[in-house]
């Protein structure tokens, strides 16, 4: 019983509440939220979102990044972004005291809607078509938290009444290796027993998260043409074989290393991501020749326990191989640049008792064991089990399509999410 309600009971209203949740998921979509290092454009989504917070009758603290006093002094900020006009968002339903805080977290910010062109749903659209809403950042993530909203939403409507704190957390800058925003409410005091970070998990719950570091690696070339009879020197055919050599380097990783025991069944555990490749000029009038450089950008990903220093070490042992034994790389060697921040890997124990809550609350709701495991990609959950006293773990819908045209999530993901975390609050805090 929950204030004299079953927990049947609430999950229930949280059923009937599922246009809401749509329109909520809709309506966050509709209002872009681009991070374009060094800014972001996150204020109109964040003002609402607090607005929504209010509506709710929880108290709301709104405050940039910058505001935060000293951060900039401290070793996990990223240094180069600017936060005019990017405020966090962090509510608070107080609790009566006696029972566990939690803290729901995610981020505001989404990748840029490029590249183009969409498909017949565009970026701000939030169409809703087949259970699927479209647009960015749907699945990667305001889907997540519109979910936290709701549940917590759910709980007040019911006027069940808690013993510990919940809050509500909506960051900026996490894309692009950002983490400030998420350090600052840690630096500012927002602690609580634990955290769910609802990331797109595809409603796995993951005690792990993945690291990654990117590397821009270039090659020199001679510009021009060769009209006068020399032999100029050109950068595709050296990157080229760089490109088959970071194939490479992904299966020998995944063949060597040891694997994490949350990433046994990943089909493919430490990916190294090519995710930018230019040469020449691409402009359409851009002069026609041997580019002056190529580049690209890779980003390898790494298992939790890893240090940046394990991992610069084993990356350019590789590539120090690489461009030894190949003579043409051998008379023009890549240089690299080291892009955004090492990502840190990060886990907390497997049979932590928040992982175990949600465990529990989502067998309740779905009549199904949960998956437990690694999450598949790096995210700011290592700002708060390293930088705070707050443990997280990361649980959020399904969808497909993050940082590309078409991004959806799934409608029955957020319902099930929803559900989920409304159960594993109450629970969680306890009810008076």
């Amino acid at each position: 019983m929950v204030n004299g309600m079953k927990l049947e009971d609430l999950l229930m209203e949280i059923e009937a509440k599922k246009g809401e949740l749509v329109e909520l998921t809709r309506r966050l979509i509709q209002i872009p939220s681009e991070n374009k290092p060094p800014m972001g454009y996150e204020k109109e989504a964040q003002e609402y979102w607090a607005e929504k917070q209010r509506e709710l009758g929880l108290t709301v603290d709104l405050f940039t990044p910058d505001e935060v006093p000293d951060i900039t002094q401290h070793p996990a900020y990223l240094k180069g972004r600017i936060y005019e006009d990017r405020p966090n968002v962090v509510s608070k339903l107080k609790g009566c005291g006696g029972g566990k805080s939690i803290i729901l977290t995610g981020h505001m910010d989404t990748s840029p809607k490029e590249p183009l062109p969409w498909g017949i749903h565009g970026p701000f659209g939030g169409d809703l078509e087949d259970g699927k809403i479209y647009g960015r950042g749907g699945f990667d993530m305001k889907g997540g938290l519109a979910a936290s909203y709701m549940a917590v939403k759910a709980i007040v409507d019911a006027g069940i009444r808690l013993k510990g704190d919940v809050y509500l957390e909506s960051v900026v800058d996490e894309e692009y290796g950002g983490a400030n925003g998420t350090l600052a409410c840690r630096l500012k005091g927002y602690e609580a027993d634990a955290a769910i970070l609802t990331e797109c998990s595809c409603l796995a719950i993951c005690p792990a998260t993945r690291g990654d570091k990117n590397w821009k690696i270039t090659l020199k070339g001679t510009p021009g043409m060769p009209y006068t009879g020399e032999l100029p020197t050109n950068p595709v055919y050296g990157m080229a074989k760089i490109i088959q050599a970071l194939r490479n380097y992904e299966e020998i990783r995944n063949e060597k290393t040891r694997r994490h025991p949350l990433y046994v069944e990943d089909p493919n555990p430490l990916p190294v991501l090519i995710k930018k490749l230019k040469a020449g000029e691409v402009e359409p009038h851009g002069a026609l020749g041997i580019p002056i450089d190529c580049w690209l950008l890779v980003g390898p990903q790494v298992y939790p326990g890893t240090s940046e220093e394990e991992f610069d070490r084993e990356f350019f042992s590789f590539m120090e191989a690489v461009v030894n034994t190949d003579p043409e790389l051998r008379r023009n060697p890549p240089t690299y640049e080291s892009m955004f921040r090492y990502v840190e890997p990060t886990e907390i124990d497997r049979n932590h008792p928040i992982v175990k809550q949600v465990e529990k609350a989502f067998t309740l709701v779905t009549g199904k064991p949960a998956v437990v495991k690694g999450a598949p990609f790096p995210c700011d959950a290592f700002i708060f089990n390293k930088y705070s006293k707050t443990p997280v773990l990361v649980f959020g819908p399904g969808g497909a399509n993050a940082h590309a045209p078409d991004e959806y999530v799934y409608v029955e993901d957020l319902l099930t999410l929803t559900k989920t975390l409304a159960a594993s609050i109450v629970e969680w805090c306890e009810t008076a």
